[in-house]
């Protein structure tokens, strides 16, 4: 037992001093190994012949810092004007059939968004007895006309009392405002269109919106009823609202721009006009409304309730990095890059971060440094023959 006990003593102290006379400086293997490591700085350099440097007309200049106006962009909202909104009711009572406008969408002055066929049948007369009033009170007003006229005459030849002709006045005044008032009606009647059978058309009365429908075709509605609801969309407002801390350092007088989500990049910047619009805050958010007039564009009409982006200028201004805007490229991935001039006909492409806009130019955070020869025009074309996409 205790040889056994001192083989097993002898085996761990072997063990031990062969597992302690390896190398101490030996390293583990790494897990990974990169060969040739090329910096994104580094990327390839496009060279060109002195025929394509021609035929592409490339134009440089230098990275420079000036002086730009600071902006700060903040979201908005599209909003019908107060008052450019109507809601279409029922003017009798009756079952609602579909119209050719009985859809939420765009409709155009005049389209039915609803015909109404009434419980209760209706006279069918009334144009004609709305059209034989206007001839009677016509007729009545030449009637008394020519009578107080001859009353008149009478009472330079001392023929008729004063209190005769005043009578006969006093009646074609009463008679000319009973004519008025049947012409008023008849001109009502003609503006209800009125089918065969006896249905009436609900007409849009002005080109727009229907933002909302009230009732369904089929439905019974009582006299009064809304229907639908209209807005007017051609001059929309734009409401922003703005950190209230913010207000002292905004700059209205100078261009406020506005574009579509998800162009705020590439554009289209449009400009809006500020107006005075109703002093609204919002305490829980510490904001207060800016209120804008939205150009009308007939090609890519605005929604109400749509959000876009809002550019507004500040007050202060800084220095900056800037290069034209034509001297940035945009890769599938929206990554920002320009080519720098190395040699005479040697161009590689650098990646930028952009801060934002500068007049035509545009704030360039990182990626480059002052006094870099930047290439202007044919940026697009170096673009395509590096990856061979070119024209």
């Amino acid at each position: 037992m205790k040889r056994a006990v001192l083989f097993v003593m002898l085996a761990s102290w072997s063990a031990a001093c062969g597992g302690s006379s390896g190398s101490p400086t030996s390293k583990p293997a790494p897990a990974a190994k990169v060969d040739s490591p090329k910096l994104e700085s580094d990327l390839a350099t496009v060279t060109l012949s002195a025929d394509a440097q021609k035929h592409i007309a490339i134009q440089t200049m230098k990275a420079t810092i000036a002086a730009v106006s600071l902006t700060r962009t903040v979201g908005a909202e599209a909003m019908v004007p107060p008052g450019k909104s109507v809601v279409i009711t029922a003017p009798i009572a009756g079952i609602l059939s579909a119209g050719r406008a009985a859809a939420i969408g765009p409709v155009v002055r005049g389209d039915v968004i609803f015909e109404i066929v009434p419980l209760q049948q209706t006279d069918r007369d009334v144009r004609a007895e709305a059209e034989r009033a206007v001839k009677e009170a016509d007729a009545h007003v030449t009637q008394v006309t020519q009578r107080s006229q001859r009353l008149e005459q009478l009472l330079k030849e001392g023929s008729a009392s004063q209190r005769a002709v005043e009578d006969a006045q006093a009646e074609r005044t009463v008679a000319a405002a009973t004519a008025e008032a049947a012409r008023k009606r008849l001109e009502s009647i003609d503006k209800v269109s009125v089918g065969s059978r006896g249905e009436v058309a609900l007409r849009a009365p002005f080109d727009g919106l229907i933002t909302a429908l009230r009732a369904a075709t089929g439905q019974t509605v009582a006299a009064g009823t809304a229907v639908a609801e209209l807005s007017q969309t051609s001059q929309l407002w734009l409401r922003a609202a703005v950190y209230a801390g913010d207000l002292p350092s905004l700059e209205l007088a100078k261009p406020v721009l506005v574009a579509r989500l998800g162009q705020e990049t590439t554009g289209p910047w449009r400009q809006v006009t500020p107006i005075t619009g109703p002093p609204v805050a919002n305490p829980s958010a510490a904001s207060v409304d800016l209120y804008f007039t939205l150009p009308d564009d007939k090609a890519t009409p605005l929604r109400p309730g749509e959000r876009l982006a809002l550019r507004m200028p500040l007050k202060a201004t800084d220095r900056a990095l800037v290069v034209p805007q034509s001297a940035v490229v945009y890769d599938v991935n929206g990554g920002t890059w320009v080519y720098e001039q190395r040699g005479p006909a040697q161009y590689n492409r650098r990646r930028i971060e952009l801060g934002g806009p500068a007049g035509t130019n545009v704030i360039v955070v990182r990626g480059i440094t002052e006094g870099m020869t930047i290439v202007t025009v044919g940026v697009a074309e170096l673009y395509g023959t590096e990856f061979y996409v070119g024209k």
